[in-house]
């Protein structure tokens, strides 16, 4: 049992990473170019921004890596 708490703690964070690492890739490309910066100091800027710039998949992807983590972290503790 607790090696699936610590599978479900370590792929929502790898889920959640690589989804943010690509909205912030993506976003570094489009104008205005301040908005990456911005969802690299404020995190869920990034599934915003994401989802108004029309990369709604991976902005539901890094929502859902989200809850398997916050989800990881509760059933660990």
């Amino acid at each position: 049992m607790d090696i699936a708490r610590l599978a479900l703690l370590a792929g929502g964070f790898g889920v959640l990473a690589c989804a943010h690492l690509v909205l912030l890739l993506g976003l570094c490309f489009r104008r205005p170019r301040w908005r990456a910066l911005a969802a690299l100091i404020v995190a869920p800027l990034a599934a915003y921004y994401g989802f108004t710039d029309g990369r709604r998949a991976w902005s539901a992807l890094w929502l859902a890596g989200l809850v398997l983590y916050a989800t990881g972290v509760w059933l660990v503790y």
